[in-house]
């Protein structure tokens, strides 16, 4: 009881953030969720709330979105989905959470400390996001690159990301399920 209470605790907190700043719902979750919880419960159940959410957030947001940029984006978080399900079914488990550290601390410090690039990026940074963003995805459960590249390109990353993401998530799903997880 007391473990499922704490879940609680951590999904709303994430998804309470999530809600005001449009993305980090997996950002926050999983790594907490991986505290008291197996990899193998978290990542599917943040990924099955965030393709919810993601659904819901995309069918309101879809006008606004910028189909070019998913038209990019989403060929290559196909492909990081693929690696990204194969490392979580093939690797152990403490490589794959020390790389979830890894990931979350540069994340943290590039927000903390304001790091952005200079003026826009390339429409080329989409293909290395999409990957890296579709492999973060599929090992952790969401892909917070992709909307970060949409947002350094000068877009709203409350726009973009959504309708890609719900897209998307029925695939990393397969592919997990495909895998046992």
């Amino acid at each position: 009881m007391g473990d499922m209470v704490l879940v609680m605790c951590i999904l709303m907190s994430a998804y309470f953030i999530r809600g005001i700043t449009g993305f980090g719902s997996a950002l926050i979750s999983v790594p907490l969720l991986a505290l008291s919880q197996p990899l193998h419960f978290a990542v599917p159940l943040v990924l099955a709330l965030d393709f919810t959410a993601s659904v819901v957030l995309g069918s309101t947001n879809n006008k606004k979105a910028n189909w070019s940029e998913i038209k990019i984006l989403l060929p290559a978080g196909m492909v990081g989905a693929c690696i990204g399900a194969f490392a979580l079914l093939s690797l152990p488990t403490q490589p794959v959470l020390l790389a979830l550290g890894v990931f979350v601390i540069l994340v943290g410090f590039r927000n903390v400390f304001g790091l952005q690039p200079e003026g826009q990026l390339s429409r080329a940074w989409a293909i290395p996001a999409g990957l890296g963003g579709g492999a973060a995805g599929a090992a952790r459960g969401a892909a917070p690159r992709r909307r970060g590249a949409a947002a350094d390109r000068g877009r709203d990353r409350r726009a973009s990301p959504e309708p890609a993401h719900g897209d998307h998530a029925p695939g990393r799903r397969g592919l997990r399920r495909g895998g046992g997880v």
